[in-house]
């Protein structure tokens, strides 16, 4: 039976031949139309808010089952794509589909501890110096990274985006944002089914100025607390210039249909 599922799912990818698409064990998407699509959705949301282009530099970290690889491999012209991932599974397939043939491509295994998705891990995050150089990107992605990062962890890295993006850069990411709005929201029952599990709310534990929906492995879901994110970009040299809240918490749907919220924000010259 596996052999047999091995098969039909090389075969149900040749469809999409003109897409590299890696085999289901290594995407979280059981369709490949919705890996595509949420590829180009993540495309389009980097065109709009971070200035994407052909020839931009851009650090994804985290690439994960490389949705928006897939969609810069034809994209990408003149610019760079960069990643360092925890898994090193993932990192393993996209250098072998896609560094090879595309010198443009820089996959990176960063063996870094995280009680979720590493818990094997040699080295702690809050250490860990990005393997580039300063002033190098135009772009800065974090898709559903900062969403499973402690404070501290988010802080350093933060500090580390600053240093590697050149002046002017953007870094685009993604959080669970608490305020007043999505602790009232989230309190009435609301929250996106998906994440919810079997839980009530998502914003159970607080521990100063995050929270967390589950009390033994925390970093499966962190909300962070909107003042001391935006005190911690100031701190950082990065300006936001777009916040877009998304509907995790029971919000209505923006016209971006984002579930998790979106921060946008400029390296200050």
């Amino acid at each position: 039976m596996t052999i047999f599922n091995s098969l039909k799912g090389f075969f149900h990818r040749l469809i999409y031949y003109k897409r590299i698409v890696p085999p289901r064990h290594l995407r979280r998407s059981r369709h490949i139309k919705e890996f595509l699509t949420d590829g180009h959705v993540q495309l389009q949301r980097l065109i709009k808010y971070a200035n994407l282009n052909s020839r931009s530099n851009i650090l994804d970290i985290g690439c994960g089952g490389g949705k928006l690889v897939s969609v810069l491999v034809p994209f990408l012209k003149e610019g760079t794509y960069s990643t360092f991932e925890v898994n090193k599974n993932y990192v393993e397939y996209w250098k072998n589909s896609v560094g090879k043939k595309h010198n443009n491509f820089t996959f990176i295994h960063a063996d870094l501890w995280h009680s979720y998705y590493n818990p094997d891990g040699k080295y702690k995050t809050v250490e860990y110096i990005f393997p580039f150089d300063n002033n190098v990107f135009d772009i800065v992605y974090l898709n559903s990274i900062f969403t499973h990062l402690l404070p501290s962890e988010m802080s350093h890295y933060l500090s580390e985006i600053r240093r590697v993006l050149k002046p002017g850069g953007i870094v685009l990411a993604t959080y669970f944002i608490v305020n007043n709005e999505s602790l009232f929201l989230d309190s009435k029952g609301i929250s996106n089914k998906a994440l919810l599990k079997q839980c009530h709310k998502l914003l159970n534990f607080q521990y100063g100025n995050y929270w967390t929906r589950d009390g033994d492995i925390t970093e499966r879901f962190i909300g962070i607390d909107e003042k001391w994110l935006k005190d911690t970009y100031n701190k950082n040299n990065l300006e936001i210039i777009d916040i877009i809240y998304g509907n995790w918490c029971g919000r209505d749907e923006s016209p971006d249909k984002t579930l998790q919220d979106i921060f946008a924000a400029q390296k200050r010259y």
